[in-house]
């Protein structure tokens, strides 16, 4: 297993790094990538830093952190070392096709999931809030020459994926890491992200009505099918309904679930949270996977499924709450 060290050693080895974010990227995957990215080019002017990137999709929903694609390349080979943050499942690396053609693929991720790809380095740290403190992690030991825009690049994952420290438990790292970022951030930048990235909509505070109107309660699994005909009547995207913590920490609620139907992919998309009950054991049984109280799972587009995830998570978590019983006696 690879750690923070060896990586940035293969990295002061490479004249040429391409960095790779997941499918549909979030906070936590751009700091992974881009924020690395813009760290490691800090660094070492003379050297090549490249990205492969999802443009559409990141100047639609993260325009105000990114506004720069200069950097993004089409055309990889075997010359250059990739670099894929927040993410060891093939699947999911967007335009997989070119980090395979790598001479030199390196990986770090937070999640339980296994890698299934070959590698030449990897770290894993399940025990991290967020793959973002990794990447910083590595761009320390490069001694990068922090600025406004590095900073704020990647604090922005570290503080989305820990829900802003929430998820953190008593993990320090995440917040020592932050604080140190936050040392080269204007107050200005700061302000501003957070201002455009709580920003909502008319129709965001709509589809937070419908959702606390209409989830479902069974045994302490709190629910809610969001319909492809829902997000078009609310006029949202797939991506834009995924806030299932907005039925989350209901007294009596152990396990709260979004399934969002995807027409376009032809799956339903499940998201589920916990305050404690290892949801990630729930997504292995149906080929997904994620943290322990943070997981996922791509079901096939047929509501009849969710009954078998359901039914799943009742019985895990009769045994989960009656060993709990037991350990506080």
């Amino acid at each position: 297993m690879s750690n923070a060290k060896e990586i940035a050693k293969i990295i002061k080895k490479s004249e040429k790094i391409v960095l790779f974010h997941h499918v549909n990227p979030d906070g936590d995957s751009l700091s992974s990538s881009y924020g690395l990215m813009k760290a490691i080019q800090a660094k070492f002017p003379n050297k090549e830093v490249k990205w492969v990137a999802n443009v559409d999709y990141i100047k639609k929903n993260f325009s105000f952190l990114i506004n720069d694609f200069s950097d993004v390349i089409e055309e990889v080979d075997n010359s250059y070392t990739a670099i894929i943050g927040d993410n060891a499942i093939k699947e999911r690396i967007y335009d997989y096709e070119k980090y395979e053609k790598a001479g030199i693929k390196v990986c770090f991720d937070h999640h339980r999931n296994k890698i299934d790809f070959e590698f030449d380095s990897y770290w894993q740290d399940y025990t991290l809030g967020a793959s973002s403190v990794q990447a910083y992690d590595i761009a320390s030991k490069l001694k990068v020459p922090f600025n406004d825009h590095i900073a704020l690049s990647m604090i922005f994952g570290i503080l989305t994926d820990t829900f802003n420290f929430t998820y953190s438990l008593n993990d320090t790292r995440p917040v020592k890491a932050a604080m140190e970022l936050m040392k080269h951030i204007k107050t200005e930048s700061m302000d501003n992200m957070y201002k455009e990235y709580r920003k909502r909509t008319k129709d965001d505070v709509a589809f937070q009505a419908y959702a606390l109107s209409n989830f479902k309660i069974d045994s302490g699994i709190a629910y809610l099918k969001i319909t492809d005909a829902t997000q078009k009547r609310l006029k949202l995207s797939t991506h834009q309904v995924k806030r299932v913590n907005l039925i989350g920490n209901i007294e009596g609620i152990h396990v709260w679930i979004f399934f969002i139907e995807d027409k376009k992919n032809n799956t339903i998309n499940t998201s589920m949270r916990s305050l404690g009950f290892p949801v990630n054991e729930v997504s292995k049984v149906f080929g997904g996977g994620g943290h322990l109280r943070a997981s996922g799972i791509k079901l096939d587009r047929n509501w009849k499924e969710i009954d078998k995830v359901i039914l799943e998570i009742k019985k895990q978590l009769k045994v989960y709450l009656k060993a709990k019983k037991q350990n506080e006696k």
